[in-house]
């Protein structure tokens, strides 16, 4: 919801899955606002219901006037992003602790993983370097066939593997039907273990009762499921530098 006063000022309140009409009346008055001013509230179709309702149930005196479809297209503007080495230095912490998990015969401190633990808590809040590819590398393709991905799936994919002593993690975050972000592979280190082993899970978010997002089930935010290999989209593809 967008709140603009007679000076143009403006003021916000972010409506989501969890908000109740005693949380948003109280957001409301902490605005302290001063009449007259108008109010705006923004959503997509899936949203909309719920957002109506929830507005009206808390101001029961207001009213509706006809909806604006808003802009898909945005010309001209332009948004910046800075990426630090805090990001990749994040995706190689997940990795490596999963395959600890996973690999329980190793405790993460021998030296052959000097170095990823190195690049993991060396903080330099910088942008990344090409020295970034020596542990964190981007697959052209994800980890996960496709076909494989179930309808109403969100969730994060890791994988961890020794080929022939090479340790390797792969991370895929956010899977869904209609959404695939990059996946990396995470370059940990390596040790004296012959063969290869694998082993991946679905990190998946537990759904809301009404499909409007995901919520808590006790302490938990959803559950880790086995992928059996067949899932898995681990040789296809390339793995090539981040930066």
């Amino acid at each position: 919801m967008i709140f603009i006063d007679q000076a143009g000022r403006d003021s916000h309140i972010a409506l989501t899955t969890k908000s109740n009409i005693e949380q948003l009346r109280t957001q409301f008055k902490n605005l302290q606002l001063t009449e007259p001013f108008t109010a705006r509230a923004t959503y997509d179709p899936l949203t909309e219901g719920w957002v109506k309702d929830l507005i009206e149930e808390a101001f029961p005196t207001v009213t509706f006037s006809e909806s604006i479809v808003g802009s898909s297209e945005f010309n001209g503007s332009l948004i910046g992003f800075r990426l630090s080495d805090r990001y990749f230095r994040a995706i190689a912490k997940i990795g490596f602790h999963y395959f600890l998990t996973q690999f329980p015969m190793l405790s993460g401190q021998e030296s052959e993983f000097d170095e990823i633990r190195g690049f993991i808590i060396t903080d330099t809040n910088v942008a990344p370097t090409p020295s970034v590819n020596q542990f964190v590398k981007r697959r052209t393709r994800q980890l996960i066939f496709p076909p494989y991905i179930k309808e109403g799936w969100l969730g994060h994919v890791l994988v961890a593997e020794i080929r022939e002593g090479l340790c390797l993690a792969h991370f895929e975050p956010f899977v869904h039907k209609n959404n695939r972000l990059e996946a990396r592979t995470i370059s940990l280190g390596r040790v004296p273990v012959k063969g290869s082993q694998q082993v991946g899970h679905l990190h998946a978010y537990y759904p809301s009762a009404d499909n409007r997002g995901i919520e808590k089930r006790g302490k938990y935010s959803g559950e880790a499921y086995a992928l059996q290999s067949r899932y898995l989209n681990i040789e296809s593809g390339e793995v090539v530098d981040t930066i």
